[in-house]
């Protein structure tokens, strides 16, 4: 594969985020190597320095997917509350919320990021019970993988 082809699978972001409000809007949590969670890589250096920065992975919309309750494949970028936790996560975490805030899909994208960048490393879904976390895992982990970049997905 070569370094022309995985650059060009990344195209500059929609402004929409998947809360239908201006991306801007929201602040992201700030990335140690400030690199703008918006920012498009121009050539293999820059993507490279892109793919080693969690935020931009996390926040940009350029490599996950995700699919809305009407069924539209949109850029993952996440809203308010989602950046809110982000900023605020610690080791042990519980997450006192109402429902369909997307803290589900957050966490899931997150350790699908945390497993696709760092070696040897296992994380799990639980739920209420099976079928739940097999719905979670095929709409949410699953659908993400299989609509990140192909040329990138071919590399991992």
């Amino acid at each position: 594969m070569s370094s022309a082809t995985l650059v060009r699978a990344f195209k500059v972001p929609s402004q929409k985020d998947h809360t239908g409000s201006r991306a801007g809007n929201i602040t992201t949590p700030t990335s140690n190597m400030g690199i703008p969670a918006s920012h498009v890589p121009k050539d293999e250096a820059d993507l490279l320095r892109c793919l080693a920065d969690p935020v931009w992975r996390l926040c940009g919309g350029q490599l996950y997917k995700i699919m809305t309750k009407d069924g539209k494949v949109i850029p993952f970028r996440p809203n308010r509350a989602q950046v809110r936790l982000m900023k605020r996560l610690w080791h042990r975490n519980l997450i006192l919320k109402a429902r369909q805030l997307g803290f589900t899909t957050l966490i899931c994208i997150m350790w699908l990021d945390h497993a696709l960048f760092h070696p040897d490393q296992r994380c799990g879904i639980i739920a209420q019970d099976r079928e739940a976390a097999k719905y979670i895992f095929r709409d949410k982990v699953v659908f993400a993988y299989d609509n990140m970049p192909e040329a990138l997905r071919n590399e991992m």
